[in-house]
């Protein structure tokens, strides 16, 4: 993986797909600049309407 240089703050937010009869499944990474940005895509992304045998998780950190 390459080396990301940031001048500030930088947060990993980890998504996940849940699915029942399946297990889990990682949905990929993506990385924000700012906290609020990181916590807004994660709500955005775990509150979608649909099947509750079937949802979708995101989860942030501060990784610098």
């Amino acid at each position: 993986m390459p080396e990301v240089k940031s001048p500030g703050p930088l947060y990993k937010v980890t998504m996940t797909e849940y699915e029942r009869g399946y297990g889990q499944r990682p949905m990929g990474v993506k990385y924000f600049t700012t906290e609020r940005e990181a916590e807004q895509f994660c709500y955005n992304y775990n509150n979608p309407p649909g099947d509750p045998d079937n949802f979708f998780r995101a989860r942030y950190e501060k990784v610098v």
